[in-house]
């Protein structure tokens, strides 16, 4: 947990010391600040370069995300049908094995992600 924590503030660090205008943010792979809001050059208006490999990556962290968020309130319904059981060792026992099932469920999407995002770093399109 503290070397999560520590890595993440370790990026978020190396990652500030880079800041654009107004109205623009820094694309990495170009190393440059690009424009949000696509120019207008003579007859073509110029859209942002955007790769395949970005898109997937987002879509990736997006499902994600909201897998984990899904879950998490699973815990909590779970957590609160187990509350709720009163005694009932039927029940107490159902709402247990949710949450153990929920549980594991977070542990191996974790690692599918991890196995994504390792999988991701190799340069398969060049």
């Amino acid at each position: 947990m503290i070397a999560v924590a520590s890595s993440s503030l370790i990026a978020s660090t190396a990652f500030a010391a880079t800041t654009c205008e107004y109205g623009n943010y820094y694309d990495y792979q170009q190393e440059t600040c690009v424009s949000y809001v696509p120019s207008f050059n003579g007859d073509n208006i110029a859209l942002p370069d955007v790769s395949l490999e970005g898109g997937i990556g987002v879509a990736i962290r997006t499902i994600f995300g909201w897998s984990i968020l899904i879950a998490l309130v699973a815990i909590v319904y779970a957590g609160v049908l187990l509350l709720l059981a009163r005694g009932n060792e039927e029940e107490a026992a159902k709402a247990k094995k949710t949450i153990t099932y929920l549980i594991v469920g977070m542990l191996i999407m974790a690692g599918a992600y991890g196995i994504v995002a390792g999988v991701s770093q190799f340069n398969f399109f060049n």
